[in-house]
Order: C-alpha cells, then sequence, then structure tokens
C-alpha cells in the first residue's frame, strides 16, 4: 500500500489562515469602525436672539447737603434691559473752603482702602480752586459683593454696598429714579 500523506499542505494552510482572517474581520471591524467613525447627528440649535445691549444716564442736580452741593450723575450699562453694572460721577462742591480742606484728605484713604474691593472702582480728584470734589465709582454687578472694611484711622467699620442689583430691571431703576429727581435717558447699541 501505498503511504498517504496526512495533514494540509502548506497551500492548505496558508488559505486556512487567510479565512479564518477574513471571517473575524466580519466579527471584528464593523464595532471597531463604528467606535471611530460615529454618524455626527446634526442638531438644529435653536435660533440665537439678539442681545440689546444699552445704557441709560440719569441725573440730578444741586442735590444740597449741610457742608456741600452734589451734582450726581449714573451711567447704568444693561443687556435685555437688566443692569450689569453703573457708575456714579458726583461733583461735591463744598459751601466753605475750611471744611473742603478739612474733608479732601478723608477721600484719599477712601482711594487706598476701597482698593482691594473686587468689582468695585473708586477714585477723587480734588478741585482746589473750587472748592470742590469729583467722586468716581464704578460697580461691575456680576463681581461686586457688599462688604465691610475698616479705613486706616476710622475706629468703626465702613460698609460697602449698593442700591442696585445684577439683573435688576433697567425700567424699575429708572421709575425708582423719577421720584427722586433724576431724569434719564436711554441710549442703545
Amino acid at each position: 500500500m501505498k503511504k498517504q500523506k496526512i495533514g494540509l499542505t502548506t497551500t492548505n494552510w496558508i488559505l486556512s489562515i487567510l479565512g479564518i482572517l477574513v471571517l473575524s474581520s466580519f466579527i471584528i471591524l464593523p464595532p471597531v469602525f463604528r467606535t471611530y467613525m460615529k454618524e455626527k447627528v446634526a442638531v438644529e440649535e435653536p435660533p440665537k436672539q439678539e442681545m440689546k445691549i444699552g445704557s441709560t444716564t440719569c441725573r440730578n442736580e444741586n442735590l444740597i447737603n449741610s457742608n456741600y452741593v452734589d451734582n450726581v450723575t449714573l451711567l447704568f450699562t444693561h443687556q435685555d434691559g437688566k443692569i450689569q453694572g453703573f457708575t456714579r460721577n458726583t461733583i461735591r462742591t463744598y459751601i466753605d473752603p475750611l471744611v473742603y480742606q478739612e474733608e479732601k484728605s478723608i477721600y484719599g484713604k477712601y482711594v487706598t482702602a476701597f482698593s482691594i474691593i473686587s468689582g468695585y472702582e473708586y477714585g477723587a480728584t480734588p478741585g482746589d480752586d473750587t472748592s470742590s470734589l469729583q467722586i468716581h465709582e464704578q460697580y461691575d454687578l456680576a463681581i461686586f459683593k457688599p462688604t465691610t472694611i475698616t479705613i486706616p484711622g476710622d475706629e468703626n467699620p465702613t460698609a460697602i454696598t449698593t442700591d442696585y442689583e445684577f439683573n435688576t430691571n433697567i425700567t424699575t431703576i429708572k421709575d425708582y429714579l423719577a421720584t427722586n429727581g433724576y431724569t434719564c435717558s436711554d441710549s442703545e447699541s
């Protein structure tokens, strides 16, 4: 009898391995492709509404105090009718030049002491020839938090607050100021 070869020939081995690779690629490759080639689903975003940014200026002149007369200008910045911040500029003219000389050094202390408060800027510029001070206060209401600080040389702490809160309706503020003698005008951009 003739001896028969048992086993696979080299060609059969190669074909078997290639068959196994082809069949396993049908099992392995689809999840891999799904992972790396995800189909992006188009999500329709709602149309963006245009935000109205505006400013409102309110003025009140000749506010009389016992020692001085104030002219106050308030400039509010608002977005979609909600207040974001404001600036208060006050021109304080002293009736008695001697009182002015005594008081103006206090404002210098305020500038230094208030510089550490976040969301609040304070400045005071003296006008010796007119016995007046220009006081500039700026509030970023998104950052500003009411606080209490001790000013050097003072025994009692000083509270730093504001009459207006972040996102308050500007119409409400204008109505309140109008009842207190202010005149307001708007501008939008």
